[in-house]
């Protein structure tokens, strides 16, 4: 492993500051909904194993239930009696903001996420063989024109999807050879994207499973070694998965169930209320026992406590698990009731996520004020009420107009660059295979968003900051290629260890070879 010098620790350093430019502008963490939902569940554990109480805890007896995405302030008048624990709000994300606000305001929680991001960055330039001194202008230019220190600057585990795909797309680039030390690095960044959201762990089993399909297909190859690294992180997520499971059986008595975002999904796009009106209740569904309310949006039938304007949040402990465990065998037989109409409607959710955006989560609506003044904790109020997001002072509309630009802007320049043949010959394979595992990764993240939750801009801008990534990229090889000469051979000897600062030449062979090996 190459040494690092005092210059190149003060550079990251620097950019993991500016990249929580919206934090400190704010005077603290950004907040959701959820976020509440996160750091009650660690406190929930932490009370249960080592029995300390902390102004996140809430009465004895009561139980966190994951918020929705979207909840209305009374989603927090849900009787306390209600042992019903979700999934989908991951402890292990609750442990890393609740360690924040232990140490004071939340910090260390934002400066983590701004060190994963660098760190994800940095290695991701290492494995192109760019130069070190390259992380610089490649970090001020994300921190200034992309989503992505704003979702740093979020106290939600949003920005390790776009992490999560960086890491995916260079672990499976074929002619990419990392070192032990680059590959221990990504399997750490994308074992704790697994464990921190249920999502993360989708993306990465799609984009294996697409590299395993991709190995059977005659001359096309993928980094064995990189895909072994994705799978451990994937066991990671399945193993943070089952603990969680059986923590909460241990605790509370019973097991935690998935909320039903299928049967919701359904409903929204159509296809299920029509099944439903065909069979019930001949059927036997749980859901038949609502049909007069639909149809309703899935963020209504998920999260709205009003019996008369949604259902999951409304029904009895009993009725929700029936709802749970039904929404797979639904899903299917709406699915061969129309079979067509569904899979429109699900290519026109994969379509609308891919093309929403938004940073509305940034400064808060009234229903999310009024939530946050409902469960916070009395003493974090006042320097709540204080922050530009609560005053609605954030430079909302100007980063939307910034982010639109350098998005499509990103979109117009890859384009050209690798459709243009001479272009595309002088990248190499190595930025073309990892340009085109990013884009497969955007695509991965809004068709399991769109299609099992529903469109929603925050899913988008989440990951919108890996084309200006790939953006720079490409002109990176660009230059790098004019600037160097090209040459024709490619080892896979790894980097020797560096001991000083000078910046280090361009490894030709990553940008301008014609093929790789294993």
């Amino acid at each position: 492993m190459r040494a690092l010098c005092t210059r190149e620790v003060a550079v990251w350093a620097l950019l993991a500051l500016l990249l929580i430019w919206p934090a400190i502008y704010n005077r603290q963490g950004i907040f959701f909904f959820d976020t509440i939902t996160y750091v009650r569940g660690a406190d929930t554990g932490i009370v249960a194993l080592l029995h300390h109480r902390s102004h996140w805890s809430l009465p004895s007896g009561a139980v966190v239930r994951a918020a929705p995405a979207s909840a209305p302030a009374a989603a927090g008048k849900a009787p306390v009696k209600d042992t019903t624990v979700l999934i989908g709000r991951s402890w292990f994300y609750g442990a890393l903001v609740y360690a924040g606000d232990l140490l004071g305001g939340f910090w260390l929680t934002l400066v983590v996420q701004a060190a994963a991001a660098v760190a994800a960055i940095a290695l991701t330039l290492a494995a192109l063989r760019l130069p070190r001194i390259y992380v610089l202008p490649v970090g001020i230019v994300l921190a200034l024109l992309s989503s992505l220190p704003f979702y740093v600057s979020f106290l939600m585990p949003d920005v390790f999807t776009g992490i999560v795909i960086a890491g995916g797309a260079v672990l499976l680039t074929r002619e990419l050879a990392l070192e032990r030390w680059q590959l221990v690095a990504w399997w750490l960044l994308l074992a704790a994207g697994a464990l921190f959201h249920d999502t993360h762990l989708l993306i990465l089993c799609t984009l294996f499973v697409a590299a395993l399909a991709l190995r059977l297909l005659p001359g096309k190859r993928v980094n064995p070694s990189g895909m072994l690294v994705i799978f451990l992180a994937i066991m990671i997520g399945i193993l943070g998965q089952i603990a969680f499971v059986l923590g909460v059986k241990r605790w509370y008595g019973v097991a935690p169930m998935n909320p039903p975002f299928l049967t919701a999904r359904l409903i929204e796009d159509g296809t299920g209320v029509e099944y439903l009106r065909a069979t019930c209740p001949g059927n036997g569904f749980q859901v038949c026992r609502y049909l007069d309310r639909l149809p309703m949006a899935a963020d209504d039938f998920l999260w709205q406590t009003r019996p008369d304007a949604g259902v999951f949040a409304s029904a009895s402990p009993e009725a929700k698990r029936r709802l749970s465990a039904e929404q797979v065998r639904l899903a299917a037989a709406v699915f061969a009731f129309d079979p067509l109409g569904q899979v429109l409607a699900s290519l026109r959710n994969a379509a609308l996520q891919l093309a929403s955006s938004g940073l509305w989560e940034f400064e808060y609506p009234d229903e999310e004020k009024a939530t946050f003044d409902q469960k916070f904790p009395r003493d974090l109020l006042a320097r709540l009420h204080a922050s530009a997001a609560y005053q609605r002072r954030m430079p909302i509309a100007t980063f939307e107009l910034i982010l639109t630009a350098s998005f499509y802007g990103s979109v117009c320049f890859i384009a050209a660059a690798l459709l243009w043949p001479k272009t595309r010959a002088a990248l190499g394979p190595a930025i073309v295979g990892a340009s085109a595992w990013l884009l497969t990764g955007v695509l991965v993240n809004a068709v399991i968003c769109g299609v099992l939750s529903g469109p929603h801009e925050r899913y988008s801008a989440r990951v919108q900051w890996l084309l200006p990534l790939m953006a720079m990229l490409v002109l990176s090889g660009l230059l790098a290629a004019r600037a160097h000469r090209v040459s024709p051979r490619v080892g896979r000897s790894p980097e020797p260890a560096v001991q000083r600062c000078a910046p280090r030449p361009i490894d030709k062979r990553a940008v301008s070879s014609p093929r790789g090996r294993d």
